[in-house]
C-alpha cells in the first residue's frame, strides 16, 4: 500500500473569491430570497456593510450581517480589490435568484 500526496498549484475553481463572496452574502439572507443587495465601503478602519434582501412578493428587508460573516465578506472584498487595478473603495454587489451576480464599483 502506498501513500499518495496531491499538490494543487495555483487557483482552483473553489478558490474563486467572487463565488465565495456570493456564498457569504447569500448565507446572511432569509431562505427563498429573490434578490440581495450589499452596499460596501472599504476604509482604513474596516468596512461598512449594508445588506438588503428582497423576498418573494416584492417586500424588501434590511438584514444585519453577523460579525463573523462581516469579517469574511470584508476580507473577500479586500482580496478582490487588491487584485483589481482600478483602486475602488466602494461597491454594490447584487445577487439574483438563479445565480445572478453583478458588482458595481465606485471610486
Amino acid at each position: 500500500m502506498s501513500d499518495e500526496i496531491v499538490l494543487t498549484l495555483g487557483r482552483t475553481p473553489d478558490d474563486d473569491p467572487y463565488l465565495e463572496l456570493g456564498r457569504a452574502i447569500a448565507g446572511q439572507c432569509p431562505a427563498g430570497f429573490e434578490e440581495a443587495r450589499l452596499d460596501a465601503e472599504l476604509g482604513e478602519r474596516g468596512a461598512t456593510l449594508r445588506l438588503a434582501c428582497a423576498l418573494a412578493g416584492g417586500s424588501e428587508e434590511g438584514v444585519a450581517v453577523d460579525p463573523a460573516a462581516q469579517g469574511r465578506i470584508q476580507a473577500l472584498l479586500e482580496r478582490i480589490r487588491d487584485e483589481d487595478e482600478r483602486g475602488w473603495r466602494a461597491c454594490t454587489v447584487t445577487l439574483r435568484k438563479g445565480g445572478g451576480f453583478s458588482m458595481d464599483l465606485r471610486g
